[in-house]
């Protein structure tokens, strides 16, 4: 399997996306939701200006947490789907959606399914990761290919995971000790 060019166009468009248009339209949709949100309390409601103000920093941050990993949730399974095992060539198709999916997730966030482990878990399964009841995967592990892992009860999945394309993490249920680098190629 030979490996494509880092510097063909179709490479070099998919690398400017998130500098060019992800990081500007969420920060830029960021203020203006926060500008609308502290104009509608203005006229709404008849607070001091500074009240108004942190009010609008909190419904923003509020809605920021709840919409973006959704919106990265929904771009994931736009852009790649189910993620398949194997191997791919560097800067190919494939490597690229993953790329671009993994830029995409990371600028989104976890959001308020980061707080706990049941809403974690619930990440990872919108993902499509096939977490079992009662599993756990760290908030600091590094999962890039959601729909290759697959828990059963009660496992654990610790902080030292990377789990990329060419990986499939499969646990059965007698294996619930901490990893603390699990990597598979195949």
């Amino acid at each position: 399997m030979k490996p494509q060019s880092q510097t063909s166009a179709l490479a070099l468009a998919v690398q400017a996306l998130p500098l060019m248009l992800f990081y500007p339209v969420r920060r830029g949709g960021s203020w203006v939701l926060f500008v609308m949100m502290w104009m509608l309390i203005q006229s709404t409601i008849s607070v001091e200006r500074l009240i108004s103000l942190v009010m609008a920093l909190a419904l923003t941050y509020t809605m920021s947490e709840a919409a973006l990993p959704l919106i990265g949730i929904l771009g994931k399974w736009l852009l790649v789907g189910r993620f398949r095992q194997g191997r791919y060539p560097l800067w190919g198709q494939y490597y690229l959606r993953w790329w671009l999916v993994d830029q995409l997730l990371q600028l989104c966030g976890r959001g308020f399914f980061r707080l706990t482990p049941i809403t974690l878990r619930f990440y990872y399964r919108l993902l499509g990761a096939k977490v079992g009841k009662g599993g756990i995967i760290d908030r600091h592990a590094k999962v890039r290919a959601h729909t290759l892992v697959r828990t059963a009860h009660d496992n654990y999945i610790g902080r030292g995971l990377t789990a990329t394309s060419n990986s499939c993490i499969c646990l059965s249920s007698n294996s619930s000790e901490e990893f603390k680098q699990f990597l598979l190629h195949l």
